[in-house]
């Protein structure tokens, strides 16, 4: 069977479920990451692939690059994150992933989602049951056109830990070696994760919270 996919964002969330997964539990995982082109996805990207290459598992990038030109008229200045986490665009990356996913023949994709996220986005995994209903309805073709005996009505987008906090997911990996300081969180900054945005200071609480030391460097040291 082939192994099941992680959208692993290069961040906290997504690299620590990695680690919990492959280390703790043993399985076998790919990886994805949706490259969305916008200012934090070079050091996404970057974690991505350290977080992948400590874990000896394939990372897949999808270049989505050139979908953010033409959102930016109607997204900036406020929605500038569209390609990952607004509520209007309905977070595309993970419809994305889950598209590849499916077609690369695998029965799961999974996500980092914690319990912040659920709590601040309580739709969200109703959100995920609709998309994982409509990745659901594709089956082989009457046609015979595209030939191919696809059938996807298995297929689950899993959020196994939406019902953690953040700081138990740093715990956990923390025991099990996770390169945390490699991960990503700031999306205000491509060289030096400010340590003062929203994001920032969920981050720095998270360590604290686990009583684990934040590895992090910020431009912002309070």
């Amino acid at each position: 069977m082939a192994a099941d996919f992680i959208l692993l964002s290069g961040g906290l969330d997504s690299a620590a479920l990695a680690y919990i997964l492959a280390k703790g539990q043993g399985q076998k995982l790919r990886a994805l990451y949706v490259d969305h082109g916008q200012r934090a996805s070079s050091p996404e990207l970057s974690s991505a692939h350290k977080i992948a290459h400590s874990l000896s598992i394939d990372l897949k990038v999808i270049d989505a690059t050139g979908l953010w030109p033409s959102f930016r008229d109607v997204a900036e200045p406020t929605h500038v994150h569209i390609m990952t986490s607004s509520a209007k665009t309905m977070s595309p990356g993970i419809a994305i992933a889950a598209c590849y996913a499916a077609l690369a023949g695998a029965n799961k994709l999974i996500l980092g989602l914690v319990k912040e996220d659920i709590d601040g986005r309580p739709w969200l995994l109703d959100l995920l049951a609709h998309y994982q209903a409509a990745a659901r309805c594709v089956k082989p073709s009457l046609t015979g056109f595209p030939p191919g005996n696809e059938d996807h009505s298995s297929f689950v987008i899993e959020a196994p830990v939406a019902h953690l906090p953040k700081s138990a997911l740093i715990q956990q990996a923390s025991q099990l070696g996770a390169p945390l300081h490699e991960t990503w969180s700031c999306q205000f900054s491509s060289v030096e994760q400010c340590g003062n945005c929203y994001i920032c200071r969920n981050r720095k609480n998270a360590f604290r919270q686990a009583s684990v030391v934040d590895p992090t460097m910020y431009t912002d040291k309070s």
